[in-house]
């Protein structure tokens, strides 16, 4: 009669320590928190450290049919670092990624995304005269100074990007 209690007893417990888990799943990561001082704002996870700057720009050029350019400056993160990327054609939705890079400031490797390399894409949520938003992510692969592969890679993860927009035309 013990032993049965103890059993019922044993089983009552993992049921309610199963059933107070969350199974709700993995709920993604944690947004990045980033006050900006300009109104402008790029964050990303690099390998899994998050980045935020309110330093940067978005560049509208139209000298050979249209282009954004992207770029954020992280000056203030230990290592400093920038990430920066181009659109051709640029309107609300998502592109392919064929030109963009991490390049950090204590390493003498930067890790691109590029017609032979790499891969990655950009959400364009919003794009007026004066202002674009969206989302982005891209795995760089790694070459050094002199352009030589170097086999690495980076995960830029999580990024977001809300810049007023600057305008060139020839």
């Amino acid at each position: 009669m013990f032993r049965a209690f103890y059993l019922l007893a044993a089983t009552l417990c993992l049921t309610l320590v199963l059933a107070a888990c969350d199974s709700g799943g993995d709920a993604g990561p944690e947004a990045i928190d980033c006050e900006s001082r300009t109104g402008n704002s790029m964050t990303a996870r690099v390998d899994g450290q998050a980045l935020c700057t309110d330093l940067g720009t978005a560049l509208l050029l139209d000298a050979a049919g249209p282009r954004l350019s992207v770029l954020g400056l992280f000056a203030t993160s230990s290592p400093g670092a920038s990430i920066s990327f181009s659109v051709e054609n640029p309107a609300v939705g998502t592109f392919d990624l064929t030109d963009a890079l991490y390049a950090s400031d204590d390493e003498s490797v930067n890790y691109a995304v590029n017609d032979r390399e790499g891969s990655g894409s950009v959400t364009i949520t919003e794009l007026t005269d004066t202002r674009v938003k969206g989302t982005f992510a891209f795995t760089g692969a790694g070459s050094d100074i002199n352009l030589n592969p170097t086999g690495d890679q980076a995960e830029v993860t999580d990024g977001t990007f809300d810049f007023a927009v600057a305008t060139t035309t020839p």
